[in-house]
């Protein structure tokens, strides 16, 4: 599996991965400033290839803005958790479809797969995806490279999120790829920290 981060120009833009193996999967959205652009990336990237599908991690504009755009010009089916789908289907200029996944739920990506973790506390339904044979993390607002999700916005609870940190204290990460900032090669210690941080406060 090959990742890529897709850059947007303009806007507060969550990051962007495009994973590419058997399958094409995109993880986030951007806040949709720069749709045009960030498409423009993917065919690059994928050329005569499909998107497969779209998984959003959580329901903030910075993460799902450019959802309608992708999928109008790729396609793509897209994901979220269950709580919060719905309001992602309808949010934005345009509706768009959005599946709801769950704990249970994964994605082949022909070689990798992705689990899904419910890690509430950012948001009620903030998920993780996990590809168990690389043992990276996609953690959308969860957890960062030396720091952890924001709490104070609707719906947030810093208990839910020391208990969403606990659960990944139980994954073997390498890799750590956030929805903000800089990748971390040791997604280990990422979890480590931002729970010393969370018990703290």
């Amino acid at each position: 599996m090959t990742i890529h981060l897709i850059e947007a120009h303009r806007g507060f833009n969550s990051n962007i991965y495009l994973l590419v193996s058997d399958r094409a999967c995109l993880i986030d959205a951007g806040c949709g400033d720069d749709s045009s652009g960030v498409i423009s990336q993917i065919r690059s990237i994928l050329g005569d290839r499909k998107l497969d599908l779209m998984i959003l991690t959580h329901c903030h504009a910075d993460h799902i803005g450019g959802a309608p755009d992708i999928q109008d010009e790729f396609g793509c089916m897209a994901y979220a958790d269950w709580h919060e789908a719905r309001a992602i289907a309808g949010s934005g200029v345009r509706p768009m479809v959005c599946g709801p996944i769950g704990e249970t739920d994964s994605f082949d990506l022909g070689g990798y797969r992705l689990r899904v973790i419910e890690t509430p506390g950012h948001t009620p339904g903030s998920i993780c995806l996990y590809d168990e044979i690389s043992h990276s993390l996609f953690s959308g607002d969860t957890v960062f490279d030396g720091g952890v999700g924001r709490t104070d916005f609707p719906g947030g609870s810093a208990e839910d999120m020391i208990a969403s940190l606990e659960k990944l204290r139980n994954f073997d990460i390498s890799y750590l790829y956030p929805g903000h900032g800089t990748v971390s090669a040791d997604g280990n210690m990422s979890v480590r920290t931002a729970l010393t941080m969370m018990e703290g406060w």
